[in-house]
């Protein structure tokens, strides 16, 4: 169901971003392009689990394809809601989502200062589970951010898919961390109902 549900999103945000022009294709293109990397992580995932037999690994290659969601949605919504883009214009946003990313790994290392003490973690699985929340938090208060200035109804729908991705993640990284995570909880639905919002900008 992940595996189809993020494919849907992706072709259904590039067929949205063929009949529209200017900056809202872009931001179409934009939105098409981060699923269609969480579908590319689907894919490693389900040939280790369902061919391979095996469990998948963390961290793995599929988490690098997973991560990309977070930034590209962030550059659609930007897109999106920036009048006139210009270079100042894009300097600016990287700035602020710099500023927000090291706000919330503040943030995440006093939420998982527990977890995160445990000597027998590598940092490499650290820095991996820890860049979940870090990517997506900043990314969704970022849109945030964004959809509050230019309260578009597409900026708002693209901000609530990044919204439940962010959350599910946060958790996930947390349970990660806790070696408690299995496949079947509760937060593999919300990766599904995390693309709903998206499937009905597209219908607008």
């Amino acid at each position: 169901v992940w595996t189809f549900a993020s494919l849907g999103a992706s072709v259904a945000c590039f067929l949205t971003a063929r009949r529209l022009a200017g900056q809202e294709r872009t931001a179409w293109t934009l939105f098409g392009l981060a699923a269609g990397p969480w579908f590319v992580g689907q894919l490693v995932w389900d040939y280790l689990e369902l061919f391979a037999g095996e469990l998948t690994p963390f961290p793995a290659l599929s988490d690098l394809f997973y991560m990309l969601l977070a930034p590209l949605i962030a550059a659609g919504v930007w897109v999106y809601t920036a009048r006139v883009p210009t270079i100042a214009m894009s300097i600016k946003p990287l700035a602020d989502y710099g500023i927000l990313a090291v706000a919330v790994l503040l943030g995440c290392l006093v939420v998982f200062f527990d977890v995160a003490q445990d000597p027998e973690i590598s940092l490499l699985y650290k820095t991996v589970a820890f860049g979940y929340p870090v990517l997506f938090m900043s990314a969704f208060v970022f849109c945030l951010v964004l959809m509050l200035r230019a309260p578009r109804s597409t900026a708002v729908l693209a901000t609530l898919t990044l919204g439940v991705q962010a959350f599910a993640n946060t958790v996930y990284a947390r349970q990660v961390l806790e070696r408690g995570y299995e496949a079947g909880s509760v937060i593999d639905v919300l990766w599904v109902l995390a693309w709903l919002p998206l499937y009905a900008g597209t219908l607008l």
